[in-house]
């Protein structure tokens, strides 16, 4: 029995039995194929967020660099124009699960303090229609710009390294008071607070 069982082991009672789709050579690369498409989707969202290289963000205490966009609405901004109350600007990507969270608390503070903040929202490198297909079904009002590449993102981004989210508070001056990435979330409270504070602890 024992050399039966060595000579045919598929005969034996604790082999694995191969259905017909397993013998099927058409099927199994269907889902291995399948298998892939799932896995390739998944790393797509994670790198949409995820760092490109070791890099450096610009930090609390710096002046936030010159910097021109054309929001969708056609309106040119500049750094300048930020200068004289306190101001938000977040980087994003629409396909990035962390942005998805953040840019709803930037939106939240547009409806809590009106005209008391500047916020400009910057597509980190996605084109117009892309960004207004978004903006439009999410239903923001604050201001945005889809430059179409990083060359504004890398001006805060410096060695294009950090993944997005990223938001700069920054005070009348424009130099930045506290930062939020896709490791340090920002709610609403924590912006206005840095916005009321300058970005120093309150008592």
């Amino acid at each position: 029995m024992l050399l039966h069982l060595i000579a045919y082991p598929e005969k034996s009672p604790y082999a694995v039995r191969k259905t017909p789709d397993d013998r099927n050579p058409v099927r199994t690369i269907k889902r291995a194929t399948r298998g892939v498409s799932v896995l390739l989707a998944v790393l797509l969202l994670v790198l949409s967020c995820v760092k490109d290289q070791t890099g450096s963000c610009l930090q609390a205490g710096e002046r936030i660099p010159p910097f021109h966009v054309i929001t969708i609405e056609g309106r040119d901004v500049t750094a300048s124009d930020l200068v004289g109350c306190p101001s938000v600007i977040v980087f994003f990507d629409t396909r990035c699960p962390d942005c998805h969270r953040q840019l709803p608390e930037i939106e939240a503070v547009r409806a809590a303090a009106g005209e008391d903040i500047t916020i400009l929202a910057i597509a980190r490198d996605e084109d117009t229609e892309t960004v207004s297909r978004y903006w439009k079904a999410a239903r923001y009002t604050m201001p945005v710009s889809a430059p179409g590449k990083r060359d504004v993102f890398n001006l805060f981004d410096r060695e294009s390294g950090t993944g997005v989210p990223q938001v700069y508070v920054c005070d009348p001056a424009g130099v930045v008071v506290l930062v939020g990435t896709d490791k340090r979330f920002l709610y609403k409270n924590d912006i206005l607070s840095a916005c009321s504070t300058g970005g120093k602890p309150t008592n």
